[in-house]
């Protein structure tokens, strides 16, 4: 796992140092803490991530060796989405508020199953010029893995050679703590899995740092959504086809402060404008209808593929970065680089173990 590590950081290293210079930075203007303090901050995490994973602690420590980095700068890359959640009281942006929707049974042809995302994030969080980055990784044990992830951070959503797809929606309660952050350790950990079962158990049993939900898929058709806080979890099996955007649909889990529904209601009309895509096209979903539903432009620009609302201040604009849809029976993914309204989708594909 280092040797990955080390791969990822020695090419990328421009764009780790950039990544890091901005984030610090933007940290700085938000919590008004220097460097020094952060990173200081950052440090309570490692233990947290090393006894969770040695293997993902192992991969960090060779992005931080090639980048010639610290590895506390590399970990703070890894934190970045848990210091926007301890934010949000005071902070409205910075959140990566994507619509993923799935659809598998009866609700695709042939019975195939299909997940995918948008991925949406704050203009003033994560600036203007485009992270995406996707690795092919073939680690000496364990499955190899398809990953869509930004310069520093091992991975985040993605597909692996057993079947496993997953995908990912901020989600943010009143509950933050000192512990592993849901992305992108959580998912990159539901990555190197070989079944559903082996990744929902490894979202629930981690001593998690912050709240968020998981869209897991397998190449037997079995799909689960699970959201997650710090203390609790919950989950919910996806029959036909499912849509989730950035607020909390679980009943049983004790939240207090729903955040991004409190500041934004675009949430919910995401959120039921796919669900309506999803029913209307009830039978006939394949990766085309997949890759048309990320384009949908209702309620534009505050649509499921989001557009920069220029009526509103700079730290309340939002849009989609990219989008991408996966077919774990078939090992398939299809990218999109910038607004899947304007760019073609890519193909890759694993080769099934």
């Amino acid at each position: 796992m280092f040797e990955l590590g080390f791969q990822h950081g020695e090419k990328l290293k421009s764009r780790i140092d950039y990544y890091i210079d901005w984030f610090l930075t933007w940290y700085r203007t938000k919590a008004n803490m220097q460097k020094d303090q952060v990173l200081r901050e950052t440090r309570k995490y490692a233990s947290y991530i090393e006894q969770y994973s040695s293997e993902i602690s192992e991969e960090l420590r060779g992005i931080a060796e090639g980048a010639g980095k610290k590895l506390d700068e590399i970990l703070f890359l890894n934190l970045c989405t848990v210091y926007v959640d301890q934010l949000s009281a005071h902070y409205d942006s910075g959140a990566r508020a994507c619509t993923s929707f799935a659809a598998t049974g009866q609700a695709s042809i042939k019975g195939l199953t299909y997940i995918g995302q948008t991925d949406d994030a704050s203009l003033d969080c994560w600036g203007e010029a485009n992270y995406a980055l996707l690795l092919h990784k073939k680690p000496s044990k364990g499955p190899e893995i398809l990953t869509y992830t930004s310069p520093g951070v091992p991975g985040v959503v993605g597909l692996n050679s057993e079947g496993i797809a997953v995908c990912l929606n901020a989600l943010i309660s009143e509950e933050t703590r000192v512990g592993v952050p849901t992305f992108p350790i959580l998912s990159y950990e539901v990555l190197r899995r070989k079944t559903v079962l082996d990744g929902i158990e490894a979202i629930a049993t981690a001593k998690r740092a912050n709240s968020g939900n998981f869209l897991i898929a397998d190449k037997h058709g079995e799909v689960y959504d699970v959201e997650v806080t710090p203390s609790a979890w919950d989950s919910f099996y996806v029959e036909d086809y499912m849509a989730h955007s950035n607020h909390f649909l679980s009943k049983k889990l004790p939240i207090k402060e729903d955040r991004i529904l409190m500041k934004s209601v675009n949430t919910i009309t995401r959120y039921n404008r796919m669900n309506k895509l999803l029913r209307q096209n009830f039978g006939q979903i394949d990766d085309g209808k997949m890759k048309t539903f990320a384009t949908d432009h209702i309620n534009f620009p505050n649509s499921v593929c989001r557009h920069i609302d220029n009526t509103v201040p700079q730290d309340k604009k939002n849009q989609t970065y990219n989008a991408v849809i996966f077919s774990p029976s078939t090992l398939e993914m299809w990218f999109a680089c910038g607004h899947p309204c304007e760019n073609q989708f890519q193909e890759y594909r694993l080769t099934l173990n």
